[in-house]
């Protein structure tokens, strides 16, 4: 009696069957990979047209970042003079209330002195 083998119940039409479905699948691979590059290089120029526009807007959020830096530098330092200008009216007022009281003890003292010599 004839043993049937795995490997005989695959006769040949079954292999050739199997082999023309490989290389079938290896030409949609072969096409679907020639798409897939078609795609990446379309992407690539789609974000080659918009890199100018994105960096015409980084630009200029750039620049507008340079004048609020230096609109909030200027409000600083007018701050710091506005300070300093008060601190000197203070102290221009301190030395002024000194003057006066220095200037009521001299009366003063000019008064009580005067009445003793009488």
């Amino acid at each position: 009696m004839e043993e049937n083998h795995p490997e005989d119940v695959c006769s040949e039409t079954d292999a050739t069957d199997l082999t023309e479905r490989c290389e079938l699948i290896g030409d949609r691979l072969i096409a679907l990979e020639d798409k897939l590059q078609t795609a990446i290089l379309n992407q690539d120029q789609a974000l080659t047209h918009i890199l100018p526009e994105v960096k015409c807007t980084l630009h200029s959020m750039l620049t507008q970042l340079k004048i609020d830096e230096q609109e909030e530098e200027e409000a600083r330092v007018l701050d710091e003079l506005i300070k300093d200008e008060a601190q000197v009216k203070v102290e221009a007022q301190e030395e002024d209330e000194e003057e006066e009281e220095e200037e009521e003890e001299e009366e003063d003292d000019q008064y009580f002195s005067d009445s003793w010599d009488i």
